[in-house]
């Protein structure tokens, strides 16, 4: 029975914040904006990070 107990605690907490989106769709828009910017900086980093790893592979084989 204790999930039920989290569940019901977090329904007006949600409907807060529900209630608040639908106040403020600017602000959700914003933070859709810094999501989608965080994700594209994250793909970037992992293209560097996997191209140096390959680096490193092509180094300690002695290729150049």
């Amino acid at each position: 029975m204790k999930p039920l107990i989290v569940v019901c605690g977090f329904r007006p907490k949600l409907k807060e914040h529900m209630q608040y989106c639908v106040e403020h769709p600017e602000e959700v828009s914003k933070l859709a904006k810094v999501k989608a910017q965080v994700s594209e900086v994250q793909q970037v980093m992992r293209a560097n990070i996997d191209q140096v790893y390959g680096r490193k592979i092509i180094l300690s084989h002695g290729v150049v």
